[in-house]
């Protein structure tokens, strides 16, 4: 069986027959990679390769950069954010410490005053309301 065809050449180790145009004759022989036209098309597609591995890195590193500036202005808009809470936050413990003052001053004085107390509070209200407003 090992006789036949081609010198030996298409014939596998255990005895079987491949047919000539079997692929993995050809990478076994050296004519494959023996011919300088064979190895420029290898240095060819290898180029191409490297050319659309860096423009894909290119572009990764794009991609990489807008979204580094993206988080960086999330962290600024963040931070405005905590400032405007800070903000929000004292101007309504003034507003509860002046109502518990208005509360404790009402419960002495005459029904009036207590009423007179509550349209300060309101107007004290509406102030720290605009400044809020104003702070956004």
């Amino acid at each position: 069986m090992r006789g036949g065809g081609g010198g030996g050449r298409n014939v596998v180790s255990d005895g079987r027959r491949m047919a000539a145009d079997y692929p993995g004759l050809a990478f076994g022989s050296a004519g494959m990679f023996g011919g300088s036209d064979t190895m420029m098309k290898f240095s060819v597609i290898k180029n191409e390769l490297h050319n659309i591995m860096r423009s894909q890195l290119r572009r990764v590193d794009g991609e990489v950069a807008a979204m580094a500036e993206r988080v960086k202005r999330l962290d600024e808009n963040l931070e405005k954010s905590e400032r405007h809470i800070r903000e929000a936050t004292a101007a309504l413990s003034e507003a509860v410490a002046f109502q518990v003052e208005s509360a404790s001053s009402a419960a002495d004085q005459k029904e009036e005053e207590g009423q007179d107390a509550l349209s300060m509070f309101d107007a004290q209200l509406r102030l720290l309301e605009a400044k809020m407003e104003e702070a956004r």
